[in-house]
């Protein structure tokens, strides 16, 4: 089920199970990150909930009068975030938010990525070893 088609009640839940499951595992961050307006729904409640910032990462194409990243950073000082999305198909969002990441003046750290629509059952192995591969050393969590 995509998370556009979650009324208010059902996304608000979707957005409390993440952010239990982000506190249970004493991830530390300071943003919540997702890319293209298809990813703010989720990762705005999700923020709001945790008390935390908001980085938006434009996908190619999408309109706008700002830049290709959105936020509220001090670009003097070190942040964390963690990727939210909703799953997991050929990698290409996930290669595009490293490449982002390591191309911005932004001194963002990732911490942890995300899958809340996708259980790890759900994931294919190859699917997993893509994520695994692009991340590296941090965590991929699945939640579906």
């Amino acid at each position: 089920m995509s998370y556009l088609t979650l009324n208010g009640h059902q996304l608000s839940t979707k957005a409390a199970s993440v952010c239990k499951f982000l506190r249970d595992k004493e991830i530390m961050y300071t943003h919540v990150l997702c890319r293209g307006h298809s990813g703010v729904t989720m990762a705005s409640v999700i923020a709001a909930r945790a008390k935390k910032s908001l980085i938006i990462l434009r996908k190619d194409g999408e309109g706008s009068h700002g830049s290709l990243i959105e936020h509220n950073c001090d670009e003097s000082i070190q942040q964390s975030c963690v990727f939210v999305d909703d799953l997991i198909d050929t990698g290409a969002t996930l290669k595009a938010v490293v490449k982002a990441l390591g191309n911005s003046i932004l001194q963002v750290k990732l911490e942890a990525v995300i899958f809340y629509n996708q259980s790890m059952q759900d994931a294919t192995e190859d699917k997993k070893d893509t994520a695994n591969m692009i991340m590296g050393d941090i965590p991929v969590y699945w939640l579906g």
